[in-house]
């Protein structure tokens, strides 16, 4: 039980069964529910799906990461370990390349990838009650673009929505008819 583990800390933990969507264990689940926040890098592999769904991105296209990443005043440089190899989309998702990622979204419109993301992240996941929706807004700027594409700007979820992102997600790895652009994604993860 979550219970014993997290007792006294602050957050959430959800353990969800990806088959059936049954919560199986819960800490603080209204936070789960209630809390919007920003997604961070988890993001990315739907940032990726985007890409990879528009064709805006092929899987084998190459790209040498600069490491120090600066999208306007917010700092973004990759923390992974210098490989001395430039990436693909499956080695940028795995690494979380914040350059791949920052620089390939805006070959994305501002409209496609709210769209993107909208269609992944916001919407109500009936797994709680009394859940607060999370929201993707258009951006306005390439910075804003590029923030967004790894989740530091104008996208508010709640770790509930994020983790019925994953899970929708998950099942689709097993399912015979993935896209090319999904098992893409699954082989970053």
């Amino acid at each position: 039980s979550f219970d014993l583990i997290m007792q006294g800390r602050k957050g959430t933990a959800i353990l969800l069964d990806v088959g059936s969507g049954q919560i199986l264990s819960a800490y603080h689940p209204d936070v789960a529910a209630r809390r919007l926040a920003l997604p961070g890098s988890t993001v990315k592999a739907f940032t990726l799906l985007a890409l990879l769904d528009s064709r805006k991105v092929q899987p084998a296209e190459k790209f040498l990461c600069r490491r120090d990443v600066h999208v306007g005043k917010v700092n973004l440089t990759c923390s992974h370990p210098q490989t001395g190899q430039p990436f693909d989309a499956v080695s940028a998702l795995a690494y979380s390349c914040n350059d791949y990622f920052s620089s390939m979204a805006v070959r994305l419109t501002a409209v496609e990838l709210r769209n993107a993301l909208s269609a992944k992240l916001s919407a109500r996941t009936g797994l709680l009650p009394n859940e607060a929706t999370g929201s993707v807004q258009l951006t306005e700027t390439r910075e804003q673009r590029q923030l967004q594409a790894v989740g530091e700007f104008g996208i508010k979820v709640t770790p509930l929505e994020l983790l019925d992102a994953c899970r929708t997600l998950a099942q689709r790895r097993t399912a015979p008819n993935a896209t090319p652009a999904e098992r893409t994604v699954f082989d970053g993860l």
